[in-house]
């Protein structure tokens, strides 16, 4: 039986810093922001916002990761921007079994 799962909003820390080299903060001392959670299997993801937009990597879609994970569609211009895109994904997800689709919806898709 599949199961709801919640999501949490945080700000980088040094361990999500090396791990997503590649994110950037919107100004001296503003870092990235991501969400983490469980998809209704079970998989592990994270959503990595930053000044250049997002990211979605999903634990079970290894191929697609490699290549940066699936895009966010629009930028976020600052990081108020980026906590209200983030608080509002996760209050429409309360409650919510989560699946990869229900995640695209907001905006995300492979590199082209």
């Amino acid at each position: 039986m599949a199961k709801k799962t919640g999501v949490t909003v945080k700000e980088f820390d040094y361990g999500m810093s090396n791990a997503f080299t590649g994110a950037e903060g919107w100004a001296e001392g503003q870092e990235p922001i991501y969400l983490k959670g469980l998809l209704d299997t079970g998989a592990e993801f994270i959503i990595v916002l930053d000044k250049a937009g997002g990211c979605l990597m999903c634990c079970t879609e290894e191929e697609i990761n490699d290549e940066g994970g699936y895009q966010l569609s629009f930028q976020l211009p600052t990081k108020e921007a980026a906590y209200a895109f983030a608080y509002g994904m996760q209050h429409q997800l309360k409650g919510m079994r989560i699946t990869l689709p229900m995640l695209l919806a907001f905006g995300f898709q492979e590199q082209e």
